[in-house]
């Protein structure tokens, strides 16, 4: 699980809420908590959100390492210099996959 990464987007998400960014103006005076148990409050809040991210996205960390080494192996194949009739094509058939993935 990698749960770093998603505190750090929950704390930033819920900073943003706090501060009313999504609403028009922000007050980033409102941020920080008022006291100890507010603090506690809000180091919950971002435990509990992060560890479900992390649970939620954990089942699409291994197909997102395979779409990257597929488009790893793709880049090496297109790379290469050809030089028979298979080879030119598996070249511009990995140029073509290649093409259209998405920025």
């Amino acid at each position: 699980m990698h749960f770093a990464p998603c505190a750090l987007f929950v704390t930033g998400v819920l900073a943003l809420v706090r501060a009313g960014s999504f609403s028009g103006r922000s007050d980033w005076q409102a941020v920080p908590p008022g006291g100890p148990v507010s603090a506690l409050g809000l180091t919950a809040t971002v435990t509990a959100c992060a560890a479900l991210l992390g649970l939620l996205l954990q089942p699409f960390q291994v197909r997102a390492v395979r779409v990257l080494r597929r488009w790893k192996s793709l880049r090496r194949r297109a790379d290469r210099t050809a030089e028979k009739g298979a080879e030119i094509r598996m070249r511009a058939d990995a140029g073509r996959r290649l093409a259209a993935r998405p920025r």
